[in-house]
């Protein structure tokens, strides 16, 4: 919990006009569905803090760390994020893919490690606030389940003031 707030405190002092990045604190909800069953596995609120380094005009760079937690079934955890953002120029949207690393600890401090990936758009307001939505297929190493899931995810950014 304390890299994740250092590192929401550090965003603003790396986001500045100069170096073209930009910051935002992302808020969320995700579920996890095991496949071929489809049975609900939980349902994860998270935000945490992200980074927009652009690699070109049109593609962006946004790695994020977000701190989750599924109130219905005590979990919590940490998520890592590296989204790779197409851009077309002149619309408010974007396409994504993102590819995700998560840490998934249950009440009785057995821990899943997941990885995943998969597709995304995103909506940005001319305000820099974004909405975006993806479904990741994720595999799940541990206890108590192995396997691959699926993960619907709907994210808000929202920008924090850079120093200028």
């Amino acid at each position: 919990m304390s890299v994740l707030l250092i590192f929401s405190l550090a965003l603003p002092a790396l986001a500045q006009e100069s170096t073209g990045l930009t910051s935002a604190m992302n808020v969320g909800v995700s579920g996890l569905v095991s496949t071929p069953d489809g049975a609900w596995l939980g349902q994860y609120v998270y935000f945490g803090p992200g980074i927009t380094i652009p690699l070109s005009q049109r593609f962006l760079f946004i790695p994020n760390l977000t701190f989750e937690a599924a109130p219905g079934v005590g979990n919590w955890g940490l998520v890592a994020n590296a989204i790779i953002e197409y851009a077309p120029p002149g619309l408010p949207f974007a396409f994504d893919i993102m590819p995700s690393l998560y840490q998934d600890t249950a009440p009785d401090g057995r821990t899943a490690f997941l990885w995943g990936v998969g597709p995304g758009a995103t909506l940005i307001l001319k305000s820099g606030v974004t909405l975006s939505a993806c479904a990741q297929f994720v595999g799940v190493v541990g206890d108590p389940v192995t396997g691959v899931a699926l993960s619907p995810i709907l994210n808000l950014g929202v920008p924090i003031p850079s120093n200028k």
